[in-house]
């Protein structure tokens, strides 16, 4: 009796496991976004989602940003949702990772999570905070662009920043693959946060 009745538990678990499978990956993509007056670029490959500087504004090289570096790295699912591991950069610092997660809706693109506090004239971590200006990140699409003929996305270079600094860093590629996106029971919150800040960018 125990036998068939542990066989029919274990078939109707993966039923339901069936039910609750992951969003399929996103389509191959690459888009040109504004982000806080830089140039920045979300390329997709196989439901892979990274942001890379590709035209710092000014004043954000002393912080060791340049073309490449490494904003955002995560996950997208076919549904526009995005999962995965931000970076804020501070001079002398190694980049500071907290966990993100938003959408990309029509021409725009929000993130957030709650951001890394530093220590008053240090790289040490001391707390995260969901009020940072860095909880928030907005993206505005500029352009979609063509995608590569090898589809292969460059190597990531956000330890960069953390040249001048002896504390040991983990580039964001090497990092673990973040688990896969799965609908986020906020979402709603996000597409009232886009469409108040497209609305702000049209006006």
């Amino acid at each position: 009796m125990t036998r068939p009745f542990y066989a029919i538990s274990v078939l109707l678990l993966a039923g339901l496991f069936g039910l609750s499978l992951p969003t399929q990956a996103a389509a191959d993509q690459s888009m040109l976004f504004d982000h806080n007056g830089s140039r920045v670029r979300l390329d997709v490959r196989q439901g892979s989602a990274t942001i890379r500087y590709a035209e710092p504004r000014p004043g954000l090289s002393a912080a060791g940003i340049g073309p490449g570096t490494v904003l955002f790295e995560g996950r997208m699912g076919s549904d526009g949702a995005m999962q995965g591991t931000a970076y804020t950069y501070a001079v002398g610092c190694a980049p500071a990772p907290y966990a993100a997660s938003g959408a990309l809706r029509g021409g725009g693109l929000l993130l957030r999570g709650a951001a890394p506090q530093r220590q008053r004239g240090g790289c040490a971590i001391i707390g995260y905070d969901p009020q940072s200006p860095h909880a928030l990140l907005a993206f505005n699409s500029v352009a979609a662009m063509p995608l590569p003929a090898n589809a292969t996305a460059p190597a990531a270079v956000a330890a960069q920043a953390a040249s001048s600094s002896s504390m040991p860093v983990t580039p964001p590629s090497s990092l673990p693959p973040g688990p896969p996106v799965r609908p986020d029971p906020l979402i709603s919150d996000y597409d009232r946060l886009l469409d108040g800040y497209l609305a702000s960018r049209e006006g």
